[in-house]
Order: structure tokens, then C-alpha cells, then sequence
């Protein structure tokens, strides 16, 4: 089970970082749709998906560009790090 939850956060961050390099635009409508959705299912959201939503906002926000592509690769690093399966 630890490597199905590795997994699909994997999957996750690669298709984030895709439509970062491919087509900024279509972040932008996500972000957007999210904004969008009543305050309870972007409640709900924020709380399932944490890290994404969180890099999400970092990406809409007005930092430089290095400071918002550091920001993610940290948050994505950490996030990749805890769900990493370990051996007991």
C-alpha cells in the first residue's frame, strides 16, 4: 500500500510540473476553477490536496520567478520524501 500512495503522489508532481513546463496557461484555469468551487468543496480541497494547492497558490502569486520555482521544488521535495515507503 505505501508504494500505491508513493505513487500517485509521484504521478501527482510530474503533472504539475508538466503543465508548468508545457502549458503555464492551463495552471492558471485550474487555479482559477478552484477559486471558483464553494468555500466547503475548496475546504475540502485544500485539505486532500495540501501540497498541490499550496504550490498552486505560490505559482499565482506575485514573488520573482526563482523564489515561486523554489518554493515548489521544496514543497514537492517534502511531500515526495514523506510518503517515500521505508522499510521497518
Amino acid at each position: 500500500m505505501p508504494y500505491l500512495g508513493f505513487a500517485v503522489v509521484v504521478i501527482l508532481w510530474v503533472a504539475f510540473g508538466a503543465a508548468l513546463v508545457a502549458s503555464v496557461g492551463s495552471l492558471d484555469e485550474l487555479w482559477a476553477w478552484a477559486r471558483d468551487q464553494p468555500l466547503i468543496v475548496q475546504g475540502i480541497m485544500w485539505v486532500v490536496l495540501l501540497p498541490w494547492m499550496a504550490a498552486l497558490a505560490i505559482w499565482e502569486s506575485s514573488w520573482v520567478l526563482w523564489a515561486k520555482l523554489a518554493s515548489i521544488a521544496g514543497i514537492a521535495w517534502a511531500n515526495l520524501y514523506m510518503f517515500f515507503p521505508k522499510s521497518v
